[in-house]
């Protein structure tokens, strides 16, 4: 299987290099060498350069992937970088194990979040009340099977496995997706997955009626 190639940006160079040795470590993951005709799948942007940089990269490259990796996380920071179009946002303390899982969910254009950041953001956005209630106000426009998809989504399931639940093709449910990210005004699976959690779609009790 053809590896999933990485180009580390932003960040200092000592950052960069340790962050390349730990790349290649990763099963499945090679760096992108772009001089030698290898483009990038996935960006992974370094956050010591803070969000300009960042915004700059969204520019030049709008239709690449972007994984963040940044220093003391919060919510807060993360839902500024998943509203610049970036798909995955880890901290520097999280697993390798974790990184390479958000490669690959981003080399697949899906989004990912540790799962203590996922809960943390939901928590900070229930104070939203007026946000929350045009988010319930235009679930009303999903379909059934949007609302279904979107309930699996919130569990965390990535395209393949909501296929295979639903009985559908996984073009089908892309086409879903795309769907209800436009009716609820979302970007993308991780911003529509967010707004899964804050209806509370993505828990056990939760119920797709």
């Amino acid at each position: 299987m053809k590896p999933i190639l990485v180009d580390v940006s932003g960040g200092s160079s000592l950052t960069q290099a340790a962050f390349c040795a730990l790349l290649l470590s990763l099963p499945g993951i090679d760096l992108a060498r772009p001089v030698e005709g290898q483009p990038p799948d996935v960006i992974l942007w370094l956050a010591d350069s803070g969000a300009q940089g960042l915004a700059e990269l969204r520019r030049c490259h709008p239709s690449l992937p972007v994984v963040v990796v940044a220093e003391g996380l919060t919510p807060r920071r993360a839902r500024s970088y998943l509203e610049m179009g970036c798909l995955g946002c880890l901290s520097r303390d999280d697993e390798p194990a974790m990184l390479n899982q958000a490669l690959r969910h981003a080399a697949r254009g899906e989004g990912y979040l540790p799962q203590d950041l996922a809960l943390a953001l939901l928590q900070e956005m229930k104070g939203e009340g007026d946000e929350t209630s045009a988010v319930q106000a235009r679930l009303g426009s999903l379909s059934p099977r949007e609302l279904e998809v979107l309930t699996l989504l919130g569990h965390g399931l990535s395209n393949k496995d909501i296929a295979a639940r639903l009985y559908l093709s996984v073009r089908t449910v892309e086409g879903h997706l795309l769907s209800l990210y436009r009716k609820l005004e979302v970007h993308n699976r991780v911003e529509a997955a967010v707004a899964a959690l804050r209806l509370c779609l993505g828990n056990e009790s939760g119920s797709p009626t």
